[in-house]
Protein backbone atom coordinates (compact mmCIF):
# COMPACT_ATOMS: atom_id res chain seq x y z
CA UNK A 1 0.00 0.00 0.00
CA UNK A 2 1.49 3.32 -0.58
CA UNK A 3 1.87 6.11 1.77
CA UNK A 4 -0.07 9.23 1.03
CA UNK A 5 1.18 12.77 3.17
CA UNK A 6 -0.81 15.70 4.28
CA UNK A 7 1.12 18.67 2.64
CA UNK A 8 -0.99 21.42 3.91
CA UNK A 9 -3.47 21.31 7.05
CA UNK A 10 -4.74 25.23 7.74
CA UNK A 11 -7.88 26.08 10.76
CA UNK A 12 -10.38 28.19 9.60
CA UNK A 13 -10.09 31.82 11.08
CA UNK A 14 -13.50 30.77 12.98
CA UNK A 15 -11.60 27.84 14.88
CA UNK A 16 -14.73 24.89 13.46
CA UNK A 17 -13.19 23.92 10.39
CA UNK A 18 -9.70 22.26 9.78
CA UNK A 19 -8.86 21.65 5.69
CA UNK A 20 -6.24 18.57 5.06
CA UNK A 21 -4.38 18.85 1.28
CA UNK A 22 -2.16 15.55 0.17
CA UNK A 23 0.26 15.11 -1.93
CA UNK A 24 -1.89 12.79 -4.40
CA UNK A 25 -4.38 15.81 -4.78
CA UNK A 26 -6.70 14.92 -2.03
CA UNK A 27 -8.75 17.76 0.01
CA UNK A 28 -10.80 16.93 2.77
CA UNK A 29 -12.73 19.62 5.22
CA UNK A 30 -13.41 18.14 8.78
CA UNK A 31 -15.29 19.78 11.58
CA UNK A 32 -12.80 20.62 14.64
CA UNK A 33 -15.50 20.19 17.38
CA UNK A 34 -16.74 16.96 15.81
CA UNK A 35 -13.65 15.32 14.35
CA UNK A 36 -15.75 14.12 11.59
CA UNK A 37 -15.05 14.87 7.83
CA UNK A 38 -17.60 17.47 6.28
CA UNK A 39 -18.99 15.94 3.45
CA UNK A 40 -16.83 13.94 0.70
CA UNK A 41 -13.67 14.57 -1.16
CA UNK A 42 -13.23 17.89 -2.58
CA UNK A 43 -12.63 17.39 -6.27
CA UNK A 44 -9.20 18.71 -7.37
CA UNK A 45 -6.88 18.15 -10.44
CA UNK A 46 -5.19 15.65 -8.99
CA UNK A 47 -1.73 17.16 -8.34
CA UNK A 48 -0.71 17.61 -4.82
CA UNK A 49 -2.21 20.35 -3.10
CA UNK A 50 0.54 22.63 -1.60
CA UNK A 51 -0.58 25.79 -0.36
CA UNK A 52 -3.94 26.32 0.99
CA UNK A 53 -5.29 29.37 2.79
CA UNK A 54 -9.12 30.15 4.50
CA UNK A 55 -10.66 33.72 3.86
CA UNK A 56 -11.16 35.66 7.02
CA UNK A 57 -14.21 34.73 7.41
CA UNK A 58 -13.66 31.39 7.21
CA UNK A 59 -16.37 30.91 3.99
CA UNK A 60 -13.84 30.30 1.20
CA UNK A 61 -11.01 28.23 0.90
CA UNK A 62 -8.35 28.47 -1.06
CA UNK A 63 -6.22 25.82 -2.61
CA UNK A 64 -3.30 25.75 -4.93
CA UNK A 65 -0.36 23.81 -5.75
CA UNK A 66 2.66 23.41 -8.49
CA UNK A 67 0.88 21.84 -10.72
CA UNK A 68 -2.26 23.28 -9.30
CA UNK A 69 -3.81 26.37 -10.49
CA UNK A 70 -5.38 28.57 -7.69
CA UNK A 71 -8.97 26.83 -7.04
CA UNK A 72 -11.58 28.17 -4.69
CA UNK A 73 -14.36 26.25 -2.69
CA UNK A 74 -17.68 27.93 -0.76
CA UNK A 75 -17.35 26.57 2.79
CA UNK A 76 -20.26 26.25 4.98
CA UNK A 77 -19.40 23.76 7.98
CA UNK A 78 -23.42 23.46 8.34
CA UNK A 79 -23.99 22.43 5.10
CA UNK A 80 -20.48 20.89 4.40
CA UNK A 81 -19.17 22.21 1.29
CA UNK A 82 -21.16 24.01 -1.76
CA UNK A 83 -18.57 23.27 -4.68
CA UNK A 84 -15.57 24.15 -6.31
CA UNK A 85 -14.71 26.02 -9.23
CA UNK A 86 -11.38 28.06 -10.68
CA UNK A 87 -10.86 31.13 -8.79
CA UNK A 88 -10.90 34.23 -11.66
CA UNK A 89 -7.87 35.31 -12.59
CA UNK A 90 -6.59 38.99 -10.66
CA UNK A 91 -4.34 41.51 -11.84
CA UNK A 92 -1.10 41.49 -9.48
Amino acid sequence: MERRAATASPVGPDGRTLAVGGDAGTLQLWGTATRQPLGGPLTTPGDAIDSLAFSTDSATLHAAGAQVPLQSYTVDPARAVTGSAPAPATPT
